[in-house]
């Protein structure tokens, strides 16, 4: 039998995993509203994703890296590489 390949995380994904709350802090948010726009927008601005990446690896979740990041947001690689 061949294996399955897990699907690919949504940038609401992302985010759950990293915490809501958690997320907001490490940005400098004061409320959790402008993350929880993004779940539920499932988007996450191309200039916060290092910081997403820092937080994630701060709440040691595993595997949210640029790429992840750039395949959750249909970007590519290159303009995400340029903004972070």
């Amino acid at each position: 039998m061949f294996a399955h390949p897990e699907a690919p995380m949504s940038p609401s994904d992302i985010i759950e995993k990293i915490g809501v709350t958690f997320l907001a802090s490490a940005l400098g948010h004061k409320n959790v509203s402008t993350v929880s726009s993004w779940k539920s927008r499932g988007s996450i601005p191309v200039q916060y994703w290092g910081d997403v990446i820092a937080a994630a690896q701060a709440r040691d979740v595993r595997g949210i890296t640029l790429r992840v990041l750039a395949q959750a947001c249909g970007a590519k690689i290159a303009e995400a590489e340029r903004v972070s």
